[in-house]
């Protein structure tokens, strides 16, 4: 009981592949400045009872992770050299290929920024009922007390109205119910994994899920979600997207593409980001710098496009309010 009272919403299995020495990762605390300092991975992205002291939902995610480890294994271990055929053609097998997108939609919604994205919106539409209710129900109140004996003037009672607030109890079964129901209806997007053999990293953050979505009759959401410092998987649907791999990879050592997608989950990023081991001068200006402007998303990314019939539909980088612009990579 007492090892499980610290739950990861990033889990280990994700974290520990950007350590070097299966103990530390780099850490960029991104929203406070650039320092990058070397931390122990067990210890990052946790919180006391995070889903519960029931652990219901805790024992549920480590069987999950403990089927996902394999399969990303799989992945990464089909794509490590590039001249020796590079393949992620595991990702044909259907299983395989719903599980880790299973897994993603899972992961999308379980971090503290997920949650806190709820919690906000919670207390959003508490107090718009408030302010659309509130003569009825100051009228309420001025009745009772009236009835009791209180003594409560209509200003006491619109103070007592203020005060009100609201808050979630146990939201993970509600969010991961409404994640399996997203989830049971995107079960036709196509995978690939973008192989990074540059020398430049891709980055992870404590919100690592992208959910990149396109407007075209409907919205259209694709995800992309890092799995290593040189691999990031990528789901789409191949009616609106040409993606142009081989064997399921897209292959890329265009340090633009990669620090575009670096930069991507800086914004995306609640707190930290997290880096594996880096040479003596590669700073985060170096991993990311501010490559989110100038051009569509689709034209950053080489081997991945719109097809022709909706090529001129709009893109938004990140959906659902999970963008906070970094202001830290500005001049």
């Amino acid at each position: 009981m007492a090892e499980k009272t610290k739950q990861h919403f990033v889990p280990k299995l994700l974290l520990k592949r950007f350590s070097w020495d299966d103990i530390h990762v780099n850490q960029c605390l991104i929203r406070k400045g650039l320092e990058i300092k070397s931390v122990p991975y067990k210890e990052q992205c946790q919180k006391r009872y995070f889903y519960g002291s029931d652990l219901h939902i805790e024992n549920g995610l480590g069987k999950i992770e403990d089927l996902i480890e394999i399969e990303l294994s799989k992945i990464i271990n089909g794509c490590l050299i590039p001249i020796s055929k590079p393949s992620a053609e595991c990702l044909n097998d259907d299983n395989m290929r719903l599980n880790i997108l299973l897994f993603i939609y899972i992961q999308y919604t379980r971090t503290l920024k997920a949650r806190n994205i709820v919690d906000a919106e919670v207390s959003r539409r508490f107090e718009l009922f408030k302010d659309k209710d509130r003569e009825n129900m100051s009228n309420a109140l001025i009745e009772a007390s009236d009835d009791g004996g209180w003594g409560m003037t209509k200003e006491h009672v619109n103070e007592f109205i203020n005060s009100l607030r609201v808050s979630t109890t146990d939201p993970f079964y509600h969010i991961f119910r409404v994640a399996n129901e997203r989830y049971n209806k995107n079960k036709h997007l196509k995978s690939a994994v973008i192989f990074n053999y540059s020398k430049l990293p891709f980055v992870m953050s404590d919100n690592p899920v992208l959910n990149v979505v396109t407007v075209f009759p409907e919205h259209v959401s694709s995800f992309f979600m890092p799995i290593s410092p040189a691999h990031y998987l990528f789901y789409f649907n191949e009616r609106y997207f040409n993606v142009d791999s081989d064997n399921n990879v897209i292959f890329t050592s265009d340090y633009d593409e990669i620090r575009y997608l670096n930069t991507l989950q800086c914004e995306n990023s609640n707190i930290n980001i997290y880096t594996s081991r880096l040479g003596e001068r590669c700073t985060m200006l170096d991993l990311a710098g501010d490559n989110s402007s100038g051009g569509a998303f689709w034209k950053k990314i080489n081997g991945i496009s719109l097809s022709d019939a909706y090529k001129n539909n709009l893109s938004i980088p990140i959906n659902g309010g999970h963008a906070t612009k970094v202001d830290a990579f500005k001049n």
